[in-house]
């Protein structure tokens, strides 16, 4: 354990992948505040990297207490979606959602999801609907969770008329 993240923490080049695999084996290694250490380590030298800020987001919330996690969840997203490419930013916010849906906070999870539905691509749009539609039918909003649905199966009628590609 000590050698691979010592090893890690003293390449000279930053190999991202390398960063990511000494998470995953502390986290396998059920060492999770290691882990997390390993994953702050390696985001300070290797902020780019999008799978490791997905990790780090994980292990925050295996890690920390409720009161704790939602400052250090949002403080983390904000400092990853600065960093990331634009194409993964919206998922960071959509994992966000499902922090915050996890922990009771239904109001924090429906602004998570809409900062992912403005940042992500028209056809991956679906999959926060659904995700959104999820939380507010386990916070029974049943309503709601009917009415987001029904949005995104208009939508996908409409594209299919139109003769546009059914989003996946």
């Amino acid at each position: 354990e000590i050698i691979l993240v010592t090893g890690v923490q003293t390449c000279a080049l930053p190999i991202c992948p390398v960063w990511h695999e000494a998470c995953r084996f502390e986290h396998r290694c059920n060492h999770l505040h290691e882990a997390l250490h390993v994953a702050e380590q390696g985001l300070l030298h290797l902020p780019r990297y999008g799978p490791l800020w997905f990790c780090a987001l994980r292990l925050q919330e295996c890690t920390s207490q409720k009161h704790d996690l939602m400052r250090a969840t949002r403080t983390l997203v904000e400092r990853g979606a600065r960093h990331i490419s634009k194409d993964l930013v919206w998922k960071l916010w959509f994992e966000s959602a499902q922090v915050e849906e996890r922990a009771g906070f239904l109001h924090k999870s429906r602004a998570a999801y809409v900062k992912s539905v403005g940042t992500c691509a028209a056809n991956l749009r679906w999959k926060v609907w659904l995700g959104g539609a999820r939380t507010e039918l386990c916070h029974q909003q049943i309503e709601t969770s009917q009415a987001l649905l029904e949005r995104e199966r208009s939508r996908a009628l409409l594209l299919r008329g139109l003769g546009g590609r059914r989003s996946r």
